[in-house]
């Protein structure tokens, strides 16, 4: 009879897991077995359903979702850096997820600059057919933010072909111009700002590694003129990007490609 109750019980949390899963919080909330049940996974459960109705739950009292329950607590208090330091840990450790709960976790960990954090979750979680296509420029980013410089290289040589954020595309650049692969960021760069300004890229007499050296004075000499060719506002928008001010750099190469 003991036998039957375990595994009654057990059945009874994957249902209400996949429930949770499923974003039927309602349904967990209004299931007669879940209201009074005296198993503590169960009633943790129950509390999971609770923050994502209303916001608020009560301390939870099992061995299985408990840690999951205080990182979506923080969340919901807005204690960011506390849900992205125990919603990683769940990731990590636990089989028990859902896309919800990656992207609060990717959303707590890039509010608060924790990309070291963030990059073992992504690097687990990319592998996923169900997260790789979501993933794949996530990865890229944080690996570059999270200086690692070689990883992101790798990451994009792997999922190049899912590669389609210009910023994306700029951050592994700036990861290869950091690891001295000069030749290699002018050549991702160059076929960036093509595709962006509609323009072929004409390069100066100046090798890549002496504009590099200068563009804090290309700025400053291209910014005071009132007026440029299209080439002087390529090259300002390649001396932006050199120097990470990226939406600067966009908004130039979108009016090219508008006069275009």
């Amino acid at each position: 009879m003991s036998k039957m109750k375990t595994i009654t019980a057990l059945e009874s949390v994957l249902h209400a897991w996949d429930m949770y899963a499923a974003g039927d919080f309602e349904g967990i909330l209004s299931h007669p077995e879940y209201l009074e049940s005296a198993n503590a996974d169960l009633r943790d459960l129950r509390l999971l359903a609770e923050l994502e109705v209303d916001g608020r739950a009560g301390e939870p009292s099992g061995d299985l979702f408990s840690a999951l329950v205080r990182g979506m607590g923080y969340y919901y208090r807005g204690n960011l850096k506390g849900a992205a330091e125990t919603l990683g840990a769940w990731l990590l450790q636990k089989e028990y997820h859902t896309r919800l709960m990656v992207d609060r976790f990717l959303e707590c960990a890039r509010a608060t600059g924790s990309y070291a954090l963030a990059y073992p979750v992504l690097k687990k979680f990319v592998k996923f057919p169900a997260f790789k296509d979501r993933l794949a420029e996530v990865i890229i980013s944080t690996a570059h933010h999270a200086d690692l410089h070689k990883e992101a290289l790798a990451h994009f040589k792997e999922y190049q072909a899912l590669v389609k954020d210009d910023v994306v595309i700029q951050k592994v650049a700036l990861s290869m111009i950091k690891l001295g692969m000069f030749r290699e960021a002018e050549r991702i760069l160059i076929v960036l700002f093509e595709r962006v300004s509609g323009h072929a890229y004409r390069p100066t007499e100046e090798r890549f590694e002496e504009i590099r050296m200068k563009y804090t004075e290309t700025i400053k000499l291209l910014e005071k003129k009132k007026s440029g060719t299209s080439e002087d506002v390529m090259e300002l928008g390649m001396a932006y990007l050199f120097c990470g001010r990226y939406d600067e750099a966009l908004r130039l190469f979108k009016t090219l490609k508008r006069a275009a």
